[in-house]
């Protein structure tokens, strides 16, 4: 091989390389959850109280049951030290429930309830433009589920309910905020 063959071939694996390292710090974490109190009457948004993520999934999953689709499975609460944690929402990075997952949680037991609703202006680290599938927690009174192309609720909009497996093409890795209630 020449010298511009083996620069070249130095140039092409130097961008796989290059390439490679970028898919990895894009992706997001294995596991988070965020914290959220509900919106207050006269703000725009939720406290993010806050954003725990994981590099491993944890061995038991504490908000499995809310997400099983069994009835009678709710989450009576998930404590984690002083706290009592209620599950809301969960995120995947893939089609139907698959990959990583961000689960959305709040310390109010009585969730969505009593019509409260829970605002996420932007998404955590990692997790900008990656959700392929959603669905609200059992029992958490929840039942709109919207995914914003745009920060701060900007751009179009889908309400997946109370579950999506698929995320049309239009807002499949393009959700930037959302809100539940």
């Amino acid at each position: 091989m020449n010298k511009k063959g083996k620069a070249v071939l130095a140039a092409v694996i130097m961008l796989l390389m290059l390439g490679s390292i970028a898919a990895t710090v894009d992706s997001p974490p294995p596991y988070c959850i965020v914290v959220l109190e509900p919106v207050k009457a006269g703000e725009k948004n939720s406290e993010v109280v806050d954003v725990i993520c994981l590099d491993t999934p944890p061995a038991v999953d504490p908000f499995a049951l809310s997400f099983d689709g069994k009835e009678g499975n709710e989450t009576d609460g998930v404590v984690f030290g002083r706290d009592t944690y209620y599950a809301l929402g969960r995120d995947w990075d893939y089609f139907d429930f698959g990959g990583s997952i961000i689960s959305w949680v709040t310390t109010n037991p009585d969730m969505c309830n009593e019509g409260d609703a829970y605002i996420a202006n932007t998404m955590p680290s990692g997790w900008n433009d990656r959700v392929s599938s959603a669905q609200l927690a059992g029992g958490s009174g929840c039942r709109w589920y919207y995914h914003y192309e745009h920060t701060y609720r900007g751009g179009s909009s889908y309400n997946c309910g109370t579950s999506c497996a698929w995320m049309p093409s239009w807002i499949n890795n393009e959700t930037s905020s959302e809100y539940i209630r």
